[in-house]
């Protein structure tokens, strides 16, 4: 991220991670759709925390991804 997140800003978004794996739990193993809701005050920076964890995820993914292409075609996915 090209934005330094704050001290608390770090902690809403680590915690907003175990939530979402959490989520990702529950529905793995009862199939019906998980709710995280995230709610902060007025200037709180809810966009660049919910950026981040989306950054996050595809990050995830995209390491993910780069295991596959790597042990399946010896190759990798290169991003910005």
């Amino acid at each position: 991220m090209k934005v330094e997140l704050f001290p608390f800003q770090k902690r809403v978004l680590a915690d907003l991670r175990l939530k979402v794996g959490e989520a990702i739990g529950g529905f793995q193993r009862t199939h019906s759709n998980q709710v995280v809701s995230f709610t902060a005050p007025t200037g709180a920076g809810k966009t660049i925390i919910m950026a981040s964890l989306i950054e996050d995820i595809f990050a995830v993914q995209l390491i993910t991804l780069n295991s596959l292409m790597r042990y399946l075609f010896g190759c990798q996915i290169h991003h910005n």
